[in-house]
């Protein structure tokens, strides 16, 4: 069994209400908007960013995809009214609002098995 201490993942002073991950490349987490779908670059319980060029596409409900997991082995679609928390010329922030309890349960629950997952893989690098 691996142990994972959660104040190590996140940085010095960081306040946010919930983890946030990286999705594995193998299985993209997207968001389907009105213009398109765009790859997560990262996701939290609370939110995600997205690449730049999603911000014209996230006016109104979009929808987002996560890969299969314990509580769904066909993977979820969940949909999401959001808004644009912050925006660069390289990202977007964006925070999910009026989130349905089960929805934002799913989304940490992914979350959750992802962190486990990079726990695992650098547990596995140190071993090496």
């Amino acid at each position: 069994m691996i142990r994972v201490d959660l104040g190590k993942l996140v940085k010095d002073g960081d306040r946010r209400n919930y983890f946030r991950v990286c999705p594995a490349a193998a299985e993209p987490v997207v968001i389907k908007t009105s213009i398109g779908e765009f790859k997560i670059i990262e996701i939290s319980g609370g939110g995600c960013r997205l690449p730049a060029a999603a911000a014209p596409g996230l006016k109104g409900s979009v929808v987002l995809e996560l890969p299969a997991g314990k509580k769904s082995a066909k993977g979820s679609r969940i949909p999401l009214q959001v808004r644009v928390a912050n925006h660069s010329v390289e990202s977007v922030g964006v925070e999910f609002i009026e989130l349905a309890k089960s929805h934002r349960e799913l989304i940490c629950d992914y979350v959750l098995r992802r962190e486990i997952e990079l726990a695992r893989q650098k547990r596995a690098q140190k071993l090496q």
